[in-house]
């Protein structure tokens, strides 16, 4: 890639014009958001005295290129942009005497993290919804891995003996199926989530497109967000009634 500099006599817009002319499609998505965050946080620093990290500004471009990648509705780390060719276009049924657990995780700007899982049995009919929501920082690909965790956990509890964990970010499901080892706090949940499973007849673990997830969603992104845990097994909030009807609709 040609390697351009400015200088005292070029304009920012001739040298951000020779930038893009030197990039292909998705690295100028990536230019380009980094140049906002920058700019965000410039503008953060100087009028509402707020605090500059490094760590902050790449976590804050990570997520927003991950948030632009899921628009199709694939939701998965940055640069991974694979679908499964079994993936269809709404959710499906689990087999006869499993039961299925969708889990998403959303990471909200200034609010925190929110974890959700439902369980459904073969007819599509919710039998429990879970939704964790905290204030603290956490990168989106180890909040997904929390949210299996998560479903997990509840399954456990109310002794269910064999699952489906379906998740929409690949990642995750590629390395659990995989039994991904390695170093960092990503492996130390994986690590966890290996441990629950000898306490089951069966875990099977399946990616999902994001629009086949959209109940595990708003589960994890309830409103008012709310710091804690909140379990539902009936009387469901009217949202995810309606989603959870919609699914339905299509089931296979």
């Amino acid at each position: 890639m040609e390697v351009f500099r400015s200088n005292s006599s070029m304009r920012i817009r001739e040298w951000v014009e020779g930038v893009l002319r030197g990039l292909g499609k998705e690295e100028r998505v990536l230019f380009m958001t980094d140049c906002w965050v920058i700019w965000e946080q410039r503008n953060k620093l100087i009028f509402d005295n707020g605090e500059w990290t490094g760590e902050g500004v790449v976590r804050r471009i990570s997520d927003m290129v991950w948030e632009m990648s899921g628009l199709d509705g694939d939701k998965t780390e940055v640069g991974r942009r694979e679908e499964e060719p079994s993936s269809g276009a709404s959710w499906a049924r689990p087999s006869d005497g499993m039961w299925k657990i969708n889990v998403d995780a959303g990471v909200k700007e200034g609010m925190g993290v929110g974890l959700g899982a439902v369980c459904r049995d073969g007819d599509g009919r919710v039998v429990w919804a879970v939704s964790v929501q905290s204030s603290g920082i956490c990168c989106v690909i180890s909040a997904e891995a929390e949210a299996i965790l998560l479903g997990l956990k509840e399954a456990q509890s109310v002794g269910m003996r064999s699952i489906i964990i379906e998740s929409d970010c690949l990642n995750v499901v590629d390395d659990l199926k995989g039994r991904k080892k390695g170093r960092g706090d990503i492996f130390l949940i994986y690590d966890e989530i290996f441990s629950l499973v000898p306490f089951f007849d069966s875990v099977i673990f399946i990616y999902t497109r994001r629009v086949c997830n959209k109940l595990a969603h708003l589960v994890a992104h309830a409103t008012p967000w709310t710091i804690g845990r909140r379990f539902w097994t009936d009387r469901l909030p009217q949202p995810f009634v309606i989603a959870a009807e919609q699914d339905l609709i299509n089931i296979s």
